[in-house]
């Protein structure tokens, strides 16, 4: 038992009555305009009380966003949690590059994680010094296909989310289990999912091993194996591993119940634990609770912006954290 984590686990109970809770998704689902929308968000205390003119949904969110990732620097005391702050890095790379590339201002940025945008910013445009050995790595491969003029934006989330993932394994090999855990829980079923997107569009198995994120429990050859054979072999193999739960919900003509179950299966990595002071369970579970509110608000945001049934929507809800 340590008590590593009693004072930001103190601190974040002290906030979870910000959490989202079902009656305030159920008002913003039942919302009959954007501007009642938009007016439900701010009370709700999305963005912290930024002032935003007009109904600009992005400004809040990514205000909200700032602030979550604010947080989670400010508990990141002794550098326990700098896997996560490292998702908020590699997704502003990818940013920067892309803008790089087509020579346009950037867009879609997160809040800083470790490493600043500007320093980001400087290591895309060559002085690569200040970056993570991993995010030169990164670079040099999208450099080496540019000069084989086989870039798209695909290829350099790809190339980037493999590096991250190695970078994040490679920070956890002797760091919080709790957070390992979730990590290769993660990687395993995004690599069921490209398995089963790859296998829906008719895609050759070269295309699904260049997007295989390696360093998780179910290996290359485990998926290879199953691929001249598709998805119903697949899901007689992963009966017989730590997945078994998500065999009934891998289905090629619903990725969208599967991706649902996913983000509920790992949200519970937490939630069974979020009352344990003596382990990261507190912390983990608030953060990405607060994630999961904010991916919840904008589909529902989205749906009321393009008059989507109600119905359709709800099919892609996950729990919530509260």
């Amino acid at each position: 038992m340590s008590d590593a984590y009693l004072f930001e686990n103190a601190r974040v109970k002290s906030l979870e009555t910000k959490l989202i809770v079902a009656q305030q998704m159920q008002r913003l689902l039942e919302a009959t305009s954007k501007e009642d929308a938009f007016k439900m968000l701010v009370e709700f205390g999305i963005g912290g009380g930024v002032n935003v003119e007009g109904l600009d949904f992005d400004a809040l969110f990514n205000a909200e966003e700032n602030n979550i990732a604010s947080l989670m620097r400010e508990l990141n005391i002794s550098h326990d949690f700098d896997a996560i702050l490292l998702i908020n890095d590699y997704h502003n790379l990818k940013a920067c590059i892309k803008a790089f590339i087509m020579k346009k201002d950037v867009v879609g940025l997160m809040g800083e994680g470790i490493t600043s945008v500007e320093t980001i910013k400087a290591g895309v445009s060559g002085d690569n010094k200040a970056l993570r050995d991993g995010m030169v790595e990164a670079l040099k491969a999208v450099e080496k296909n540019i000069g084989e003029e086989n870039v798209n934006p695909r290829s350099i989330d790809v190339i980037v989310d493999k590096a991250m993932y190695k970078d994040i394994f490679e920070l956890l090999e002797k760091g919080d289990k709790l957070l390992r855990e979730y990590f290769i829980t993660k990687v395993d079923y995004a690599n069921i999912l490209t398995f089963m997107r790859c296998k829906k569009l008719g895609l050759p198995v070269e295309f699904f091993k260049d997007s295989f994120i390696p360093g998780a429990t179910l290996n290359l050859d485990f998926f290879v194996e199953s691929y001249a054979f598709g998805t119903e072999d697949l899901r007689k193999q992963i009966k017989y591993t730590d997945y078994a739960t998500i065999v009934d919900y891998m289905n090629e003509d619903d990725l969208v119940g599967y991706e649902v179950k996913v983000d509920n299966t790992l949200l519970q990595i937490f939630k069974a634990q979020r009352d344990d002071m003596f382990t990261s369970a507190p912390v983990l579970g608030y953060y990405f609770g607060r994630q999961s509110d904010l991916k919840l608000m904008k589909l529902i945001v989205s749906g009321i912006k393009n008059k989507v049934p109600t119905e359709l929507i709800r099919k892609r809800m996950r729990e919530l954290y509260a």
